[in-house]
C-alpha cells in the first residue's frame, strides 16, 4: 500500500497544494512550525479516524476559510483509490473511489497505516485510557467486529451509568434496569476483552524482536495486559459469566459512585524494561524504543491481517535515540512507504536515500 499523490486545499497553513510522494522512503523536513506535521495529520486522516492532534473539526480548516479538502490517490493490492475527505466547520464527509459514506465506521480499513508522533510516547507515559485508546484504532483498524463492538459497549456502559446515577429514584425498578444492562454489557465486554487479548499476545511477540533489534539487545522488553475480568486462557463464555458476577458484587460501590468500574474499559498495558516499569525507571531512550517496537508490532499484525503493507509515517521520532538506535530503527524500515520528519535532512541521509521535501511556511518544495 502507497500513497502516490495528494492534493491539499485550506488545510491548517497549507493554502492549496499538490505532492508526488515516493513509494520509498519521503523525508520531510524543514525548521519548527512551518508545516511538517501539518503533512502526517493530512495523510493520517485517510485512515478514516480523527486527528492524533484535534477532534475538531474547526481546528483543521486555515484560518477564514469555511472548508478544507484532501484529496488522495493511493494504491493498494487491487489497484489505485481515490480518497476526498471534505472538512467543514463541524463535520467530515469521506468519498471513496465516488462513493460517499456517512459513517467514519463504513470506511476505516480502507487505508492502512501506522503513526508514530509525539503523542505516541503516552503509550509508556501517559494514563491507562490512552493505552486503551490505542489498542481500541489499532484493533478498529484491522477488525470490523471489534469496531461495530466497541460502539455498542460504549453505549451500554453510558446507559448503565444513566440508571446508576438516578438509582434512588426507583431502586427496585432501576435493579431491574441494571440486571439487564450487566448482562448485555457482559455479553459485548467478554468479546472485546477475548479479542484483546489475542491482539496483545501478537504485540507481544513482535514487539519483543522489535525492541530487540532497535535497542541492539542491550535492554530486555516486556509488556503485560491488565484486565479485570481475564486471569488467563478462558473462553469468551466464561469470560461473560466472569464480567456479571463482577458487575453484581460491585453494584452497591457503583452506585455510589455514579459510574461502573468493573470492565474492559478499565484495562491498561504495562511496560517493563529490564524487568522495571518503563514509565518510572527507563530513560526517554529506552521509552521511546519501547513505543516504537510496538507501533513496529502493529504494522506487522496490521500486514498478517489485511495481507497489504501499511504506511508507515514516524513525525519527529529521530530527537532522544542516539545514533547507533536510529541506525537499528531504520533497518526495520524496508518494503515500505515511509514519511520521516526532521528538521535536518542530513540526520536521516545517514542511514538511507529517498525523495527530499522541504517545507517553508506550509508551501512544499521538491
Amino acid at each position: 500500500m502507497w500513497i502516490e499523490k495528494t492534493g491539499i486545499e485550506n488545510f491548517r497553513n497549507f493554502e492549496y497544494q499538490t505532492v508526488d510522494f515516493s513509494n520509498g522512503v519521503n523525508i520531510i523536513y524543514g525548521d519548527n512550525a512551518q508545516g511538517k506535521t501539518n503533512l502526517m495529520e493530512v495523510l493520517w486522516l485517510l485512515t478514516g479516524f480523527h486527528s492524533f492532534r484535534s477532534r475538531k473539526s474547526s481546528e483543521l480548516i486555515s484560518f477564514g476559510k469555511e472548508r478544507a479538502l484532501i484529496k488522495s490517490h493511493f494504491h493498494d493490492s487491487y489497484g489505485e483509490n481515490v480518497t476526498e475527505i471534505k472538512i467543514e466547520q463541524n463535520s467530515k464527509k469521506i468519498i471513496f473511489n465516488g462513493e460517499e459514506f456517512n459513517s467514519r465506521s463504513y470506511y476505516i480499513g480502507k487505508f492502512q497505516a501506522v503513526l508514530f508522533s509525539p503523542v505516541t510516547m503516552n503509550l509508556i507515559n501517559g494514563s491507562p485510557q490512552e493505552r486503551r485508546r490505542f489498542i481500541d484504532v489499532a484493533m478498529s483498524a484491522l477488525y470490523p467486529k471489534y469496531s461495530c463492538n466497541i460502539v455498542r459497549y460504549n453505549s451500554i456502559l453510558k446507559q448503565r451509568n444513566s440508571v446508576l446515577k438516578n438509582y434512588e429514584i426507583a431502586p427496585k425498578d432501576n435493579d431491574i434496569l441494571l440486571d439487564y444492562y450487566d448482562e448485555v454489557l457482559a455479553e459485548t465486554g467478554a468479546l472485546l476483552t477475548v479479542m484483546k487479548r489475542d491482539y496483545i499476545s501478537k504485540i507481544k511477540s513482535h514487539a519483543y524482536e522489535a525492541y530487540a533489534s532497535i535497542s541492539d539487545k542491550k535492554d530486555e522488553f516486556k509488556l503485560h495486559y491488565c484486565s479485570q475480568i481475564l486471569s488467563g486462557d478462558e473462553d469468551e463464555e466464561t469470560v461473560k459469566k466472569t464480567f456479571v458476577e463482577k458487575l453484581y458484587k460491585s453494584r452497591e460501590s457503583d452506585i455510589e459512585k455514579n459510574s461502573t468500574n468493573t470492565g474492559p474499559h478499565r484495562d491498561d498495558i504495562v511496560f517493563y524494561i529490564n524487568s522495571k516499569s518503563a514509565k518510572i525507571f527507563a530513560s526517554q531512550g529506552q521509552r521511546r524504543s519501547a513505543a516504537l517496537a510496538v507501533k513496529f508490532a502493529e504494522a506487522v499484525i496490521s500486514e498478517e491481517e489485511t495481507k497489504e503493507i501499511p504506511v508507515i509515517m514516524l513525525d519527529d521520532v529521530m530527537s532522544e535515540l542516539d545514533q547507533q538506535r536510529q541506525h537499528d530503527l531504520f533497518k526495520n524500515l524496508k518494503n515500505c512507504q515511509t514519511f520521516i520528519t526532521c528538521c535536518d535532512k542530513d540526520q536521516v541521509r545517514r542511514f538511507t536515500e529517498g525523495k527530499y521535501f522541504e517545507i517553508k511556511n506550509g508551501e512544499i518544495f521538491y
